[in-house]
């Protein structure tokens, strides 16, 4: 029990921290914790963005490599859509009610 009793009164030069110090202190690491945390948030959507930009540039450099070895893709002359869809109609004749004006 005598490594729990103090050796007298408290002097001024006695080491320890008062409870201001150590609420200054953990203000900072948390002042600082915030800002490397945002720092992390930006990094990760850099890493994002420039994912998505090589992962553009290999599409593109892909599509450019289709292109030369396919020169009919150049002119359209292999398409015959011209990027459009065909929509299939059906005739008068084969509409529902064509068969009851037919009898």
């Amino acid at each position: 029990m005598s490594c729990l009793k103090t050796k007298g009164p408290r002097r001024a030069g006695q080491a320890g921290f008062t409870l201001v110090e150590v609420m200054i202190a953990m203000a900072i690491i948390g002042v600082t914790a915030v800002v490397l945390l945002q720092q992390r948030i930006e990094i990760v959507r850099d890493a994002a963005r420039a994912r998505d930009l090589r992962t553009a540039w290999i599409l593109t450099s892909q599509k450019l490599a289709e292109l030369e070895l396919d020169p009919t893709m150049w002119t359209g002359a292999g398409m015959q859509s011209q990027g459009r869809e065909e929509v299939a109609r059906p005739d008068a004749a084969d509409a529902p009610g064509a068969g009851a004006e037919r009898q």
